[in-house]
């Protein structure tokens, strides 16, 4: 057979995870699964496996842990009302925007005593 080359780029799958990211979810990863061997080596054979559970348990946790300190996820967060791009949607001419009004307390009043009437 002749060897055949592909010119289409193909499909890209970026999931986000750099080398960093994917070592730590292999980490955190092999702590469950090693966990999970332990629980099942515990009650197949009803021997104590707190070792391998054990270190299954810190692989977890530092996986875990490890991954928040590199990824500090709580420092950036998706507002959804800013878009990350501007090929977004705006409105073209003849295409109007209609606005809700906006919330008072008597209606959040309403609400609240038409669920404690039900």
């Amino acid at each position: 057979m002749a060897h055949h080359e592909e010119t289409s780029p193909g499909i890209k799958h970026d999931i986000g995870l750099t080398p960093i990211t994917l070592g730590l979810a292999v980490l955190a990863g092999s702590g469950m699964t090693l966990m999970i061997i332990a629980g099942g080596i515990g009650v197949i054979t009803g021997q104590g496996v707190n070792l391998l559970f054990a270190v299954g348990l810190a692989a977890l946790i530092g996986g875990g842990v490890a991954w928040v300190a590199v990824e500090r996820p709580f420092t950036r967060f998706d507002d959804i009302d800013q878009p990350l791009d501007s090929h977004g949607h705006a409105p073209t001419r003849g295409e109007t925007v209609k606005l809700l009004p906006a919330h008072t307390e008597s209606d959040a009043h309403a609400v609240d005593s038409h669920a404690a009437h039900h």
